[in-house]
């Protein structure tokens, strides 16, 4: 009989069960994104804790898995950088009232980001939106698109592993609107004007 040290419960189904906190992806759609944007929702992630302590998270890697015509370097010089929030009030959208966990640049095809441990309070759980600033000079047509792969790109505090999809991806791409006639400003003048 395989007895739990932690709690003393006993199992006699012969099943043994690994704790985990549990990853899924939310899912965002395709949009387009401007020149010079930033806060453009590339990945939201939700975490859930579904054992009776609390559990902290402390650092992701985010995979670049853009596509595209260019070379891999051109892919990541459509982002400037990326921002890690907390999503407090849970509505998949950046809102003042969310928490900036981290910053880092796309310099790779992969990002670590490490920020002051987040808590995963047990039996509920929390949102993480990943965005991107977009270049001033984007590739016209580019899909940007982001994902963590749920074995080791997730770390927590004391060492909890994670379960989930093997790659976490929210179904959606941000497509590069690049075009030079979104980046001028006009100004309009009528005949009256000339």
């Amino acid at each position: 009989i395989a007895t739990s040290h932690l709690n003393g419960v006993a199992d006699t189904t012969g099943l043994i069960t690994v704790e985990a906190l549990t990853v899924t992806a939310n899912s965002l759609g395709d949009k387009l994104v401007r020149p010079a944007q930033s806060d453009a929702i590339a990945l939201s992630i939700r975490i859930d804790n579904p054992y009776l302590r609390d559990k902290q998270v402390r650092s992701l890697t985010v995979r670049d898995v853009s596509r595209g015509s260019g070379s891999p370097a051109q892919m990541l010089g459509n982002v400037d950088s990326l921002c890690l929030y907390l999503d407090l009030d849970a509505n998949g959208a950046v809102t003042p009232g969310d928490t900036v966990l981290a910053r880092a640049s796309l310099t790779s095809s992969s990002t670590t980001m490490t920020f002051n441990p987040v808590t995963v309070a047990a039996g509920s759980g929390v949102t993480l939106l990943i965005t991107e600033r977009i270049d001033l000079f984007p590739r016209d047509g580019d899909s940007l698109d982001l994902m963590v792969k749920t074995a080791g790109d997730l770390e927590s505090v004391d060492g909890t592993s994670f379960t989930g999809p093997d790659t976490v991806n929210s179904l959606g791409v941000n497509i590069v609107d690049g075009m030079i006639a979104a980046r001028g400003e006009y100004i309009l003048f009528s005949d009256a004007d000339l």
